[in-house]
């Protein structure tokens, strides 16, 4: 969590109260109180600096190589009984102060002046060398890296964001003009690794991203639906789709029944896992009923991109999850309806596929109420 604590005026008045209409001015000194997460955020918040930051840009660190560093002041350290300047601390281990915490408690004073003791824990910002050069050092019991703390490279954002706009530019055409240009995979490591030659990232900060249970998950569903599909449990399970189908609407029925067993399937397993062991079985089944493969391929991918009910079924749920405290059952709560309407909506669009333009028109209609009603609210 992070609470505001106190806003300082340039002009000496300290606001403690803040409210929430409370409008910040430049030069305001804001005060935070909030765990480590919150401090990674603060710092690559844009419009906000340290205010030790001047100390900070003294130091001759590449920002790709930045991060912060928490540290315990050892019992038997040099620093006990000195001020962080009379320390000399960023010129001797090239690392800025950004917080000091004593006894649970953060000390709300300016940083060269706080008197350092036995067991103050600090948060630095420096570089990877510390973590090589002072783990073992005698002046600190513990001393570890803050995840996720690099500081934001706003000055390579259009680089990266133009590579990776041109990556996305050359498939975009590849599809319009039906003439192969690269393929994805070349694609991608070439853009990744002009990101990394122009700075834009460092090779650990690649490799950091490389998420390997996603992939070993999505490698073990291919193997999967691959079994199921050698074996006949895909064939026989789509029989068993177009028997229970066959009665109640044919090809609409059997991609809404395809689309609720994916959306289902995808909130425990991520959406590529979901897409590749429920493909074999949608094929199997339209097949058995000549439903175009383009079909089976839309219904699998609208239902494997609907993990909506469980913050488990998609990274992106999984950070909001995290970072915002939540409930299993708040996604439970928003998720379920959400679920229900795009299966609703998917179902109109396979029933309508021949009448395309009466969806053409629901759609216009149910939009022009949404507006309106927002308008009138």
């Amino acid at each position: 969590g992070l609470f505001l604590v106190r806003v300082d005026r340039a002009d000496g008045t300290q606001l403690h109260a803040v409210a929430p209409d409370t409008t910040l001015q430049a030069e305001d000194t804001v005060w935070f109180a909030g765990n480590l997460d919150s401090v990674t955020f603060l710092l690559k918040m844009p419009g906000l600096t340290h205010t030790d930051a001047d100390h900070q840009a003294k130091m001759k660190i590449n920002i790709l190589e930045r991060r912060l560093v928490q540290v315990v002041v050892a019992p038997h350290s040099h620093l006990i009984g000195k001020t962080v300047r009379e320390s000399q601390f960023r010129t001797k281990y090239d690392a800025a102060i950004v917080a000091v915490h004593r006894k649970g408690q953060r000390l709300c004073q300016k940083i060269g002046d706080i008197l350092l003791e036995l067991g103050d824990v600090l948060l630095l910002d420096t570089g990877s060398h510390f973590l090589t050069h002072h783990a073992e050092s005698k002046a600190f019991a513990l001393v570890s890296e803050v995840a996720n703390s690099s500081p934001l490279k706003t000055s390579k954002m259009w680089l990266a964001l133009l590579l990776g706009t041109a990556m996305v530019s050359t498939q975009i055409i590849e599809s319009f003009t039906k003439t192969p240009l690269i393929n994805l995979w070349i694609a991608a490591i070439l853009t990744s690794a002009l990101m990394m030659l122009t700075g834009c990232m460092s090779g650990k900060q690649a490799r950091d991203a490389m998420d390997w249970t996603v992939f070993i998950c999505i490698g073990a569903a291919f193997g999967v639906g691959n079994a199921m599909e050698v074996s006949g449990v895909s064939d026989k399970l789509g029989n068993l789709f177009v028997n229970i189908v066959k009665g109640v609407g044919g090809r609409t029925a059997i991609c809404s029944a395809l689309y609720i067993a994916t959306a289902l399937l995808t909130e425990i397993l991520s959406n590529n896992a979901a897409a590749a062991l429920m493909y074999p079985v949608g094929a199997a089944a339209g097949d058995a009923l000549g439903i175009p493969p383009t079909w089976i391929s839309y219904t699998i991918m609208f239902g494997a991109s609907a993990g909506f009910m469980s913050p488990f079924g998609y990274q992106c749920n999984l950070m909001v999850y995290a970072a915002g405290n939540y409930k299993t059952m708040e996604f439970v709560k928003f998720g379920a309806p959400l679920l229900l309407w795009m299966w609703i909506g998917t179902t109109l669009i396979f029933y309508f596929a021949d009448t395309w333009y009466i969806m053409w028109i629901i759609c216009g209609v149910l939009t022009a109420l949404t507006l309106g009603g927002a308008w009138v609210w």
